[in-house]
């Protein structure tokens, strides 16, 4: 099995190269199993992909969130967080006065709530709210969160990330799992995904090779940032592309960005 990351890895520069999506294809003719893990919800990833299909036949979506079929068009796996535990993580984030969104049930996780900081509102969290007009609304801060959740997510200033992400996980890290990315909105912003006990890239995709019978050795794995380590330390081998933070270029062997999918298929295959 290949799974690929999307934002920077598969997806560079606004566009896909077709070396890559060739190579995926190949991969999927040879009997390979190939899938998609990123953060993005269904809905962000169709709607960049524009109607067009990638040759896969999974997509790990939101950070693990979610698993569909693509072919059947079918989610075979969710998580979620209890109301208690979303609302309980909500107040502690309005008292630290971090940005933050708190996103409905998958596969709707593309609705979500937002609550603004009022010392620290971040340009990107106006961009976030700008590009899900009609599909978000601003946190009652009196009522809090009302229903189950997917997850949370904490968008932080560059300068100021660091400092934010070890107060929240120092707050939340007991009931939430908690995953750093970089924003795929500015490339620049820290987010602090705040996820359901277990839910990872890695751990979905485990659930996932387990679920097909494919062995961990046999599985290979691509990224670009923080959210992909668990994935890339799982899997039985590993590649990250040009720009990764460099404890990951430094872990795993390098392909260039753009075109990085079909070189590391080809190293995979025989001489």
């Amino acid at each position: 099995m290949v799974v690929t990351d999307f934002d920077g890895t598969l997806y560079h520069d606004g566009r896909i190269d077709e070396k890559d999506m060739q190579a995926l294809k190949r991969a999927g003719n040879n009997g390979m199993v190939t899938a998609l893990a990123t953060g993005r919800s269904l809905f962000s990833l169709r709607r960049t992909l524009g109607g067009r299909e990638l040759p896969l036949d999974f997509l790990i979506l939101s950070t693990g969130i979610g698993v569909v079929h693509q072919r059947s068009d079918r989610a075979i796996r969710s998580a979620v967080l209890q109301e208690r535990t979303a609302n309980a993580a909500v107040r502690a984030l309005m008292k630290m006065d971090v940005d933050f969104t708190v996103h409905r049930e998958f596969p709707d996780n593309h609705r979500f709530s937002y609550y603004r900081s009022t010392t620290r509102s971040t340009p990107d969290l106006t961009r976030r709210i700008e590009l899900y007009q009609g599909f978000c609304e601003p946190l009652n801060a009196d009522s809090g969160f009302s229903g189950r959740a997917a997850q949370l997510v904490a968008v932080c200033g560059e300068e100021e990330g660091e400092s934010i992400l070890s107060r929240v996980t120092g707050r939340l890290a007991r009931s939430l799992s908690m995953v750093r990315t970089t924003s795929p909105l500015d490339g620049h912003s820290l987010w602090i995904e705040m996820l359901p006990m277990g839910v990872s890239k890695g751990s979905c995709v485990e659930w996932l090779a387990g679920h097909l019978g494919i062995k961990r050795e046999l599985v290979v794995a691509l990224g670009n940032d923080y959210n992909d380590s668990d994935m890339l330390k799982w899997a039985g081998r590993s590649f990250v592309v040009d720009g990764a933070p460099d404890t990951l270029a430094a872990s795993y062997e390098n392909v260039p960005a753009g075109g990085g999918v079909a070189e590391a298929l080809g190293k995979l295959e025989p001489r």
